[in-house]
């Protein structure tokens, strides 16, 4: 059996309800608003991996986050994502960080998959999903450029399972994976 899986961050209880709470304003436009126990920051997506794989591949990524020393991400607005002109998300961008771009190269080093990252990663996390045909027919689209400034600490990351429980979305933590002090 195959399952879908991905490296991410999981944020504190307290940083979700502080998301949900700032995008309390855009509920009447067309998105399918993300679940609080969802929120995360995607660092690599895998996709499907054979069961047999998955403990091995745990394995690469506990020697990888091993190599990285813990770190804040700093996020600092809700914007339409990836941009406004091809918006399909509402995402909290975060700043470029280095450190993050070390921690993904070096995970991805000992995965073997991945090639070196040569610039700093622009972290989000994902609030929404624009409803595209409904978001096509608002008389205005909004402009969402709203500052929002978020400090998560990263002592670990995440390997996930992403699946789909009573017809909803669902991410399970496979272990986490605990970055050197």
């Amino acid at each position: 059996m195959q399952r879908r899986i991905f490296i991410g961050i999981e944020l504190p209880q307290q940083a979700r309800k502080q998301l949900i709470q700032a995008t309390e304003k855009w509920q009447n436009l067309p998105v399918k608003w993300g679940r609080i126990e969802n929120m995360h920051a995607t660092l690599l997506f895998l996709g499907y991996i054979d069961d047999e794989m998955i403990p091995e591949i745990c394995d690469k990524i506990r020697k990888g986050c091993q190599k990285s020393d813990i770190f804040d991400i700093n996020f600092e607005k809700i914007v339409l994502g990836p941009d406004a002109k091809r918006a399909r998300m509402f995402w909290l961008e975060g700043n470029p960080s280095e450190k993050l771009k070390q921690l993904k190269n070096n995970i991805g080093e000992e995965l073997g998959i991945f090639q070196r990252e040569n610039k700093a990663i622009c972290p989000h996390i994902t609030l929404g999903r624009i409803k595209r045909i409904a978001w096509k027919k608002l008389p205005k689209v909004p402009a969402i450029d709203e500052e929002l400034s978020l400090s998560i600490p990263v002592e670990s990351v995440q390997i996930f399972e992403s699946l789909i429980e009573e017809g909803k979305r669902k991410f399970i933590v496979l272990e986490s994976c605990p970055l050197s002090y």
